[in-house]
């Protein structure tokens, strides 16, 4: 509870972070790299409340998810995650929950941009309950299977997104050698 109103205490100071900024070209990460659709196509994004561009992202192809899907079986068959210990899982997840929280402020002026949503809502739902997320599955990931996880304690939501995000980052995969440098 505590987070949620310091989160909202600081949307004051967020509002400057709001002012329009240049449009960015975003990519895809796929196998430890940014890449762009396989035909070159993108498309816009734009600020619902100003009309403005906001940034373009690739217009992926079916054939560019499926290439996405056997880069993420490949990395999984490698063994390069699946088979660390789980401490060290552990310990990697809580290093993206510390960047998350340390681009929270700019990753909630994004999601504002992109979704037309107010600051506070950004910064609460999307951005906070994605930390709160991360968190959790981060501090589980070393459990033995055995072991019963707790029920989630916190409020959770789905929706769609077309610019990266934090929450999308469940469904980012670095490549193989992408893990031993975290």
């Amino acid at each position: 509870m505590r987070d949620s109103f310091l989160r909202a205490r600081r949307a004051r100071r967020w509002r400057s972070t709001l002012r329009p900024r240049q449009a960015r070209a975003w990519g895809n990460y796929v196998g430890g790299e940014w890449i762009g659709a396989t035909g070159g196509e993108t498309f816009d994004v734009i600020n619902p409340a100003t009309e403005e561009v906001v940034g373009s992202v690739p217009k992926m192809t079916r054939e560019d998810a499926q290439r996405a899907i056997a880069t993420a079986r490949e990395t999984f068959d490698s063994g390069v995650w699946s088979g660390l210990a789980p401490d060290e899982r552990s310990r990697i997840l809580l290093q993206v929950v510390e960047k998350f929280t340390e681009n929270e402020d700019e990753l909630a002026a994004l999601e504002t941009q992109q979704a037309g949503m107010t600051i506070r809502a950004t910064s609460t739902v999307v951005i906070g309950y994605c930390i709160n997320h991360w968190d959790y599955f981060a501090r589980a990931a070393d459990r033995q299977m055995q072991e019963p996880l707790e029920p989630v304690s916190f409020p959770t939501h789905s929706y769609n997104s077309v610019l990266p995000r934090a929450d999308r980052a469940s469904r980012l995969a670095p490549g193989p050698s992408q893990y031993r440098s975290l």
